[in-house]
């Protein structure tokens, strides 16, 4: 048997994994194809799929050993109460949730622990897997994992947050109560001492849980978040005409209602010049297009569609709009990369941040602070606005397959 191979056996547990649907499940998705790539086997725990809709990263996992684990968390919890029937059991689960749960109640891996630790130590045992690599979020399965450490000898435990823990606001736990707040620093804590490696996808994030855990900075490593664009998939008609053709696409944010709505207008008084089209899993703010009388008219909502064909719609756009809250204005999202790529142009809204600053600096986009909104990007319609948009930007570095490179140094 080949002994790189052997020896570099990779788990990775991460609450969602295609093809259960999320952004979520994205990044190891995409990391699991390129360790395959490099001869290195991939085994992967994750939460049962409760919902129909399929992943658009399905084809890159096709292959791989998935374990599906009941997380018996309330799923109604997880979804928005309607009917008074939903919000009187909302209400219910939720309490309960809140007995069994020191910390942060909408931890879906809080219940996992037992099931998840079964797992673990068959699959490790079973597979001879040297390495353990853990994403958060749900934090809970990070500290599950690292509970389990004294029975993984010789077992590389590497703890992933995609998102801060307990800074920055993260799953609204600055807004529970003090106590609940400490028990999440305390397990925060404990995760960043046994972990035998800490990465996250950003430089900023490894600069802040820095100044939280000095003492173990030796451990931190930017595992920065990667495009994976077929070329054969930008190999379509450039359709770009007279209408500034615009799109936005992945999650749509909270409390951005103020910044859409002024959007919404502009493209009202623009019906004949200007065209958005938005992918995304939910009709998030529609109704704020609809009241702008611009919904089916020159704003399209579309159901999400491959990963190819995304990028065949992208480059037939003239820009990107990203509309950020001030709570992700310092951390560069995937979709960054996978747009720089493409050489579209993004239009930023939002307040200045790691992002505006990074397009900024090496002019690929326009920026407009959320005060500006009406008034700048009808001057980017007017043809107003001038950007010496930097088609020599070298993203190499930032592609999936020279990432994942990076994340095989670290394996044993």
């Amino acid at each position: 048997m080949n002994m790189f191979k052997e020896n570099k056996n990779v788990l990775i547990i991460s609450y969602i994994f295609p093809p259960a649907p999320g952004i979520g499940g994205r990044r190891w998705a995409k990391f699991a194809k390129y360790l395959r790539k490099k001869n290195i086997d991939v085994y992967v725990i994750s939460a049962q799929i409760t919902d129909d809709t399929i992943s658009t990263w399905t084809k890159d996992v096709e292959g791989i050993e998935v374990i599906r684990l009941n997380p018996k968390y309330p799923k109604i919890i997880s979804a928005t109460p309607k009917s008074v029937i939903d919000k009187i059991l909302y209400r219910i689960k939720l309490f309960e949730v809140k007995l069994r749960i020191k910390g942060n109640y909408f931890d879906k891996a809080a219940f996992i622990e037992e099931s998840l630790k079964e797992s673990v130590l068959k699959i490790v045992k079973e597979k001879k897997i040297k390495n353990i690599i853990v994403s958060g979020f749900p934090f809970y399965l990070n500290y599950f994992i690292c509970k389990l450490k004294p029975q993984l000898p010789g077992v590389k435990i590497i703890s992933d947050f995609r998102d801060p823990w307990t800074w920055k606001h993260s799953y609204s736990l600055d807004k529970m109560p003090v106590n609940r707040q400490n028990e999440e620093r305390k397990k925060e804590a404990f995760v960043v001492e046994k972990s035998d490696l800490v990465t996250m996808p950003s430089d900023i994030m490894v600069e802040e849980i820095s100044l939280l855990y000095p003492k173990y900075k030796s451990k931190y490593v930017d595992l920065p978040h990667g495009y994976d664009i077929d070329e054969s998939c930008l190999k379509v008609e450039n359709k770009k005409d007279a209408i500034i053709k615009f799109i936005m696409f992945g999650t749509m944010y909270i409390t951005i209602e103020n910044e859409i709505s002024n959007l919404a207008s502009v493209f009202k008084n623009n019906m004949d010049t200007s065209e958005l089209d938005i992918y995304c899993f939910s009709s998030k703010y529609a109704s704020i297009f609809e009241e702008h009388n611009v919904l089916n008219k020159n704003v399209f909502y579309h159901n999400p569609i491959s990963e190819c064909e995304l990028y065949g719609k992208l480059i037939e756009t003239n820009y990107y709009i990203l509309v950020c809250p001030d709570h992700a204005k310092d951390y560069i999202f995937t979709k960054i990369f996978e747009i720089i790529y493409c050489k579209i142009p993004i239009i930023y809204i939002g307040s200045k941040g790691n992002i505006s600053i990074f397009l900024e600096k090496n002019n690929l986009g326009i920026i407009i602070e959320k005060d500006q909104v009406q008034n700048k990007f009808q001057k980017i319609l007017n043809g107003e606005v001038n950007l010496n948009y930097n088609y020599d930007f070298d993203a190499s570095h930032y592609s999936m397959e020279t990432i994942t490179e990076k994340l095989i140094t670290h394996l044993i």
